[in-house]
């Protein structure tokens, strides 16, 4: 906090008791302030996404490898509530809406959905 306003935090996401052995039941995931300059987008065009849109990258999860269905429900949960934000998979240069995270939860679960492009097939 600086000056009483909220500048960033780090939250440990579980999937279960604190006390599991289970890693891959869990994410950290850094969460910084809106207005952190840090954090503003500037990738666009490369995601295909309306430059006129004000983006702003206020989420990280760490390892994601092994956590993948634990991201996934945590994703899934988040966009149900915030439908008009994004997820984007950085290493990959795509982002996921609302609308592929509510397509891809009608289906059988597949551990690689962030690994592949939710434009394809």
């Amino acid at each position: 906090m600086k000056m009483g306003r909220f500048s960033s935090t780090t939250l440990n996401v579980l999937s279960h008791s604190y006390n599991s052995e289970e890693n891959n039941r869990q994410f950290i995931l850094y969460v910084k302030a809106k207005e952190n300059k840090s954090v503003l987008f500037h990738d666009h065009e490369d995601l295909n996404l309306d430059p006129k849109q004000d983006l702003i990258r206020v989420g990280t999860i760490e390892e994601a490898f092994g956590a993948e269905e634990v991201i996934f429900q945590f994703v899934y949960e988040y966009l149900k509530l915030n439908q008009a934000d994004y997820f984007w998979v950085a290493d990959y240069d795509w982002v996921y809406t609302w609308e592929d995270i509510k397509k891809l939860h009608s289906m059988s679960y597949d551990s690689d959905w962030c690994y592949k492009n939710p434009r394809m097939g």
